[in-house]
């Protein structure tokens, strides 16, 4: 497998999702999309948990085809054999630093983002590939990684890969995050269209109170029409159907949760007609809401 089989895709993004369990075919696709058919050479780190760092230096050297000028491996956790006890280890390679999982992100982002402003001056093609974390972050920490390294990335010229598991949590919140999607299986390749993605920061803001949680799952059994928005809360208050309540609850609507949603682009609130209707980038919004469940569950 190789640029041959999605040519288009990997020269119009720099960012790019591959949903896969681990295979060659992983790793040749993630090395194609970094190099794409520029000449120069180029610098890479990848991040992984549990691996064997060595093997992996190893494969992106021989299928690099001597383009790699510079790879670094940061290892998190303490699973990986080929890291010295000091932390580090240096070869011909490339260089594997071993990081605690008491790291965060945050600190995480600052350690690759050091390392391509040190390459940067050097004019190399730069690239950054995040395998599959999901035995050290939650899927909202692995989003917001996403989302800090794509900013660090823009800011270098540099493009990334993401690794995760086709069966992990929020699959569908991490997708939204991307205008390339890769999902690879048995058949072979199959790329994926992705909604314009949004924010995480906000979405979660927005998920901030149940209340909110019950207007989004009534839209979303509702995608393709308009509500009025009495009609909707009726439907909220079934519990309690006094006008009374039926007209406080109208008013948080207009007034507050209608709003915010419109504003993070998954509703259309058309105040003058008192009527929502569901936005295509909805979708996005139902692994937030099995996540905000589980962890109200949890808590329970």
């Amino acid at each position: 497998m190789g640029t041959e089989r999605v040519p288009s895709l990997l020269q119009r993004e720099d960012r790019l999702l591959v949903a896969a369990d681990e295979s060659d075919d992983v790793g040749e696709l993630c090395i194609d999309f970094i190099l794409k058919d520029s000449t120069r050479e180029a610098a890479a780190v990848a991040v992984t948990s549990g691996r064997n760092s060595a093997a992996l230096l190893d494969r992106w050297q021989r299928s690099g085809r001597g383009r790699f000028r510079d790879l670094s491996v940061l290892a998190v956790g303490g699973a990986d054999r080929s890291v010295a006890a000091d932390g580090a280890s240096q070869s011909a390679l490339g260089l594997v630093q071993s990081l605690d999982e008491s790291i965060t992100v945050t600190e995480l982002v600052e350690r690759i983002q050091g390392q391509l402003q040190e390459w940067a001056a050097d004019e190399v093609a730069l690239g950054v590939y995040v395998d599959s974390l999901d035995d050290w972050l939650d899927p909202k920490s692995y989003i917001e990684l996403i989302d800090r390294l794509s900013s660090v990335l823009s800011a270098h010229g540099g493009v990334g890969v993401f690794r995760v598991s086709p069966d992990v949590r929020a699959l569908a919140a991490i997708r939204s995050r991307f205008g390339a999607v890769i999902e690879l299986d048995s058949d072979g390749v199959r790329t994926a269209p992705t909604e314009e993605p949004v924010p995480t920061e906000e979405l979660f803001d927005a998920l901030g109170t149940r209340r909110r949680w019950r207007v989004l799952r009534y839209l979303l059994g509702r995608r393709d029409e308009p509500t009025d928005v009495d009609e909707l809360a009726r439907a909220l208050v079934r519990e309690d159907p006094s006008e009374e309540a039926v007209q406080k609850r109208y008013v948080g609507l207009v007034h507050s949760d209608l709003p915010v949603l419109a504003d993070l682009g998954v509703v259309t609130f058309e105040r003058s007609r008192s009527v929502v209707e569901p936005t295509d980038r909805i979708g996005s919004v139902e692994p937030f809401l099995a996540l905000a469940d589980a962890e109200s569950t949890q808590q329970v």
